[in-house]
């Protein structure tokens, strides 16, 4: 009878104690669950008005700065027209930025992941007065993707891992992406290359002023025409091919830039453009030339390098058959 006591009693102790264990260790992972900060940076892009870069191994702060709802990238030798669609990629990266894992805890380990004041990219975001975010970018690694004996099997593509800490916070975290490419960058890489971007097939007209004699290419049922005679297609197909997107990285410094009037201009006409796009030429001695763009006003380029302004302004002549 005794016997039986004590392992009912063994019995009821025993579940008693599993039911304890099932209801504590969840509060423990969840505890554990909760130190670690998936979300390392969240904000409303729409509110950013400044970017400020810290670039590795640099003194030189690259400032982004919207105004009256444009983008400006900034140094010490001036402000230009920024691309806004890099600005975007750098907000949402950052908007969106998400920890892996956490890689280490503690000051002493920033000099490992490139996370020093001296070793990282900082880059501070604001709305105004009020700090969005302020993240330091430090050390990229690549994982590469394992190897199939399958020949026919789609290639897997490697893991790309940043390690990243917040300003004011010790904790090293692994993000997905490779951040220093995107944000480690010079005012030239994040200005404006824009000269023209329009479809093709909206295009209606061309209008071409040059110190040699004027001349209009109008689109009329699906045939060109130059002054009225039908223009070799072949030929106007390349031009417009070579115009609809067409960009430059070949800046003009602002000393440089051109103070007389342009001796060249074309002007594009487009459904797809809200107004006429026009493209100017410019001499600015014997021997250079200097093109811009209505689409990105102020900005300057060299004419001569990669035969930008052969590209954009032709002779009559080039169209006749």
């Amino acid at each position: 009878m005794f016997n039986k006591i004590n392992i009912k009693y063994l019995a009821i102790s025993f579940f008693v104690l599993l039911a304890l264990v099932v209801i504590v260790t969840p509060e423990k992972n969840n505890t554990k669950n909760r130190s670690f900060k998936s979300e390392i940076v969240e904000f409303d892009t729409s509110n950013a008005t400044l970017i400020a870069i810290y670039p590795k191994g640099r003194d030189d702060l690259v400032s982004l700065e919207k105004k009256d709802g444009k983008w400006f990238v900034s140094d010490a030798q001036g402000s230009y027209n920024a691309d806004n669609n890099q600005v975007k990629n750098m907000l949402a990266t950052l908007a969106g930025l998400k920890a892996k894992r956490m890689a280490a805890r503690g000051k002493d380990q920033w000099a490992k992941y490139e996370l020093t004041d001296s070793l990282a990219t900082r880059v501070q975001v604001l709305g105004g007065k009020k700090e969005l975010a302020d993240v330091y970018i430090g050390k990229f690694s690549y994982q590469q993707p394992p190897q199939s004996a399958n020949p026919y099997m789609q290639r897997q593509q490697g893991i790309m891992t940043s390690f990243v800490r917040l300003k004011g916070e010790k904790d090293v975290f692994a993000v997905d992406g490779f951040l220093s490419m995107n944000f480690n960058r010079q005012v030239s890489d994040l200005r404006d290359r824009t000269l023209a971007h329009f479809s093709k097939d909206k295009l209606s007209r061309l209008s071409c002023i040059t110190p040699a004699g004027n001349f209009d290419l109008i689109k009329q049922d699906s045939i060109w025409t130059l002054g009225g005679i039908i223009a070799d297609s072949a030929s106007v197909a390349s031009y417009i091919s070579g115009l609809s997107y067409l960009n430059s990285n070949n800046f003009i410094a602002e000393k440089n830039k051109p103070l007389n009037q342009p001796s060249h201009i074309l002007t594009i006409e487009a459904a797809d453009l809200s107004q006429a796009l026009k493209l100017y030429g410019y001499y600015t001695d014997s021997t250079n030339i200097a093109v811009s763009s209505s689409v990105n006003p102020g900005t300057f380029f060299d004419g001569t390098k990669s035969e930008l302004f052969n590209k954009i302004f032709k002779s009559k002549e080039s169209f006749i058959k």
